[in-house]
């Protein structure tokens, strides 16, 4: 297992998982497949960048839902956001609507993740999954985002020491943020199918250590408080 500075999609673009203020957070590759170290409680960000001369579109689903609209992901439905040539978006929390976000948050309480809120099944959990799509010439107007706006904020205390035992991390919805898209009436796919996915999987220090990683930091960083569980309270970027 080797730690890694970016994830590869396709030859197009690198993709990055980095915390709210854009710090990488520590990602790794073994066999083919991507990690990174998720701790409960920590806010992040997927970064997409441009490695190619024309525009793309990423899509980005979390714990298999689709970040844009709630709904459960079908890459060649969903709406993503647009990166110009050489140029970067940012995915920075579920969106509620072309103003504003939930922050991503790593949880390892089953019922505070979105994916468990919305759909009653955690069998997804622990997946960060983009697909790329790339431009045609002839402008349609594509998708809308829909709302989640009805989320429980999550993220809160966990009992015992659920990280450590299975590494599983699902995502929870932070706070709410100041997070701008408009709608761009020039993107076409080229294709129905993404060109290039990738999958990467929140997995903690732990677990990550179990498998090979000697982990610079202290694993005790990535536990949650071991208390009783109590009831959590219920850019200008262009989508297409």
């Amino acid at each position: 297992m080797s730690k890694v500075q970016a994830f590869s999609l396709g030859q197009v673009a690198n993709v990055m998982v980095t915390d709210q203020w854009s710090n990488p957070l520590d990602m790794y590759t073994a066999g083919g497949i991507n990690y990174v170290r998720a701790t409960h409680g920590q806010v992040y960000k997927v970064v997409v960048s441009n490695q190619y001369g024309n525009r793309i579109a990423a899509v980005t689903a979390v714990d298999n839902i689709d970040v844009m609209s709630g709904r459960t992901s079908d890459f060649t439905k969903d709406t993503g956001l647009i990166a110009e040539p050489w140029g970067s978006t940012t995915f920075d929390g579920w969106r509620v609507n072309d103003r504003q976000t939930d922050q991503f948050k790593f949880s390892v309480v089953e019922r505070d993740t979105v994916v468990v809120q919305l759909t009653g099944n955690r069998h997804h959990q622990g997946l960060i999954e983009l697909g790329l799509f790339q431009d045609y010439v002839r402008p349609v107007y594509r998708d809308r985002f829909g709302s989640l706006g009805g989320l429980t904020r999550g993220g809160g205390m966990a009992k015992g020491f659920g990280e450590a035992t299975s590494g599983s991390v699902g995502t929870a919805a932070g706070d709410r943020q100041q997070s701008l898209v408009h709608a761009d009436y020039s993107f076409r796919r080229s294709t129905l199918s993404p060109i290039a996915t990738v999958m990467i999987f929140p997995k903690s220090g732990w677990y990550l250590h179990q498998h090979g990683i000697d982990m610079a930091q202290n694993l005790a960083d990535d536990l949650p408080p071991s208390v009783n569980q109590t009831p959590s309270p219920f850019n200008n970027i262009r989508h297409v």
